[in-house]
């Protein structure tokens, strides 16, 4: 993503568009969360097998090594999901707010 660092084209820009471009950020940021989430699905389908008859014979240790390292990796997921929501609750709230205030100074121009 280019970020323009004209101070001209910043001026112009409203507090909605500022939060727009964040929104964007935080959509890139999950296309990439859902990537890590397809990658980590093939590893587990590669070690189970097509029809669960784990292909590569692993031992029990294996077995166990595989389930802390999933559990970590939902855990993970869990909290980034988390802070993103809290993200997205912020950005509504700021929204609501810069709305308000332009709508109040559109007022006060009329």
């Amino acid at each position: 993503m280019a970020f323009d660092n004209s101070n001209k084209e910043n001026e112009e820009r409203t507090a909605s568009d500022h939060i727009g471009q964040i929104f964007t950020s935080l959509v890139e940021d999950e296309r990439a969360l859902v990537s890590l989430i397809e990658e980590h699905t093939k590893q587990l389908n590669r070690f189970v097998g097509k029809h669960a008859d784990f292909p590569t014979d692993p031992s029990p240790d294996d077995i166990q090594a595989l389930a802390k390292s999933n559990d970590m990796f939902l855990n993970t997921v869990f909290m980034k999901q988390w802070l993103q929501v809290k993200k997205v609750e912020a950005l509504l709230q700021i929204w609501e707010t810069s709305l308000k205030e332009e709508d109040d100074i559109y007022h006060q121009e009329e």
